[in-house]
């Protein structure tokens, strides 16, 4: 009898964990798409990348609603399950239960795990932590006595799990802060795809991605702009969702008076210096890592004390030269000469985006641009 209870304790635990779990890649799936997440924990590379887990459509149930939120309610509805089965009277009834459930769980988890390897080419440990826990919970369950349980209890069963999942899925929505419909997202993509291309010199410019690639998104920005940040990290969604498709070119437009002739006054004291630290960078084959830890230490920056922070050497020199000046003043002019008057500005493929667009916005246009 003690031995059974002990066994109930540790299915709570890992029951309890799952929902945990669900919770936070449900939390981790709007904000990569609202634009507010930053590398998730499990972001090691290739790989292992929950981040492109979570971009993918492979990701969404329907209407926006991620499969984390469902996977959340169903082991919300386990733990209280497993509650249920402490009363000697339907202990056996509810194990009986649970195992099903659970098996089915296991079942979903595991072709999942195939839709990770054969189709996005990468894995979330955390969705792995799951089936882990399934698996887990079955050899428990498989000591404790069962039975077969009567149609009420089924019934309770199946009222207790569509509540937990409906109701987190619903507490979880809240979390997303998409305002656009549908409709509206295929109107404002359809706006940017009808407007005029236009046409720009990429060669011997910043980057990351893929030279080459079907869509090539140019981005003028400031490393001290809070809505550049959370451009930067958009296109770290896009990068994810679309691998080897995307290659980004990086421009400055640093607002700052200081080195840019068409800001009136100074408002980012960093932007100029950090703008000639990241073309310095480029050079050295190092601008990925400067660019992200820029944008991941954009509340930190000061002048003078950029490279430091950064842990980034030998670009004092660089960064003072009159070559890295006429490379930014040319991002400048060439900005100044396709109407860029803010940051971030991108052009994909040669259409024009401005303003803060969701990511369901920038996959419409890139599914539409997509030979």
């Amino acid at each position: 009898m003690k031995k059974n209870k002990l066994i109930l304790w540790i299915i709570h635990s890992l029951f309890a964990t799952g929902a945990i779990l669900g919770i936070m890649l449900a939390v981790h799936y709007y904000e990569i798409r609202n634009g507010t997440a930053g590398k998730s924990l499990c972001h090691f590379g290739d790989s292992m990348n929950c981040d492109a887990v979570a971009v993918s459509a492979w990701a969404e149930f329907a209407f926006g609603i991620p499969l984390a939120s469902l996977g959340a309610g169903w082991f919300i509805s386990l733990f209280f399950l497993s509650i249920v089965a402490r009363t000697e009277a339907l202990q056996a009834c509810t194990v009986f239960i649970l195992r099903i459930l659970t098996l089915s769980g296991l079942t979903f988890g595991l072709f999942y795990v195939y839709i990770m390897f054969a189709k996005l080419h990468t894995t979330c440990i955390f969705c792995l932590g799951l089936d882990a826990i399934h698996v887990l919970t079955i050899i428990l369950l498989w000591k404790l006595p069962r039975a077969k349980p009567p149609f009420a209890l089924l019934r309770t069963t199946t009222l207790i799990m569509t509540g937990c999942v409906f109701f987190t899925v619903i507490a979880l929505s809240g979390l997303s802060e998409a305002t656009m419909s549908q409709a509206e997202v295929t109107e404002a993509a359809n706006g940017i795809l009808n407007s005029k291309t236009l046409l720009m010199k990429t060669e011997d410019l910043p980057s990351f991605g893929t030279p080459g690639a079907p869509i090539t998104i140019v981005e003028f920005s400031d490393f001290q702009c809070p809505y550049c940040r959370l451009g930067a990290k958009i296109l770290n969604s896009v990068m994810d969702r679309y691998p080897g498709k995307v290659h980004v070119i990086f421009r400055n437009f640093p607002l700052n008076a200081e080195c840019n002739r068409m800001i009136e006054r100074g408002g980012h004291p960093a932007a100029c210096e950090a703008a000639k630290i990241s073309l310095c960078a480029a050079a050295e084959n190092q601008f990925q890592k400067v660019y992200d830890g820029l944008f991941e230490h954009q509340d930190k920056l000061e002048p003078t004390k950029i490279t430091s922070l950064l842990g980034v050497q030998n670009l004092d020199h660089c960064v003072a030269s009159t070559e890295v000046i006429t490379r930014l003043n040319r991002d400048i002019e060439d900005a100044t000469a396709l109407g860029v008057k803010s940051t971030p500005t991108f052009f994909i493929n040669g259409h024009l985006i401005e303003g803060d667009y969701p990511f369901a916005v920038w996959v419409k246009i890139i599914d539409t641009l997509m030979p």
